[in-house]
Parts: C-alpha cells; sequence; structure tokens
C-alpha cells in the first residue's frame, strides 16, 4: 500500500499491509486499474488542460 500521512509528507510503502496490526483490520479491498486498449501517447505541457 502507498500511504503519506498528510499533505507535504513523503508517501512510504508499506509492505505486508493485511498484517499491520492498524490498516490489517481497516483494509476493505483492492483493484488493479485496467490497461487502457488504446494508449493516446504522452501528455505533453500544450497537450494538457489548464488548471490554473
Amino acid at each position: 500500500m502507498l500511504h503519506a500521512e498528510r499533505t507535504g509528507t513523503l508517501v512510504r510503502i508499506l509492505p505486508d499491509v493485511l498484517h499491520n496490526p492498524y490498516w490489517g483490520p481497516r483494509f476493505v479491498g483492492a483493484s488493479r486499474p485496467q490497461a487502457d486498449p488504446q494508449p493516446s501517447g504522452p501528455v505533453s505541457g500544450t497537450d494538457a488542460p489548464d488548471r490554473s
């Protein structure tokens, strides 16, 4: 599992999360994203939507 305690902290990899005393009981489920069958290629700075 990837986890950051709060905004601005480093993201940590938590191995064996199901055996973790805190996270194990709170685990609800996980899924692997489906691969895009027709990738559109990399997004360049000019193709990216303006989010300002």
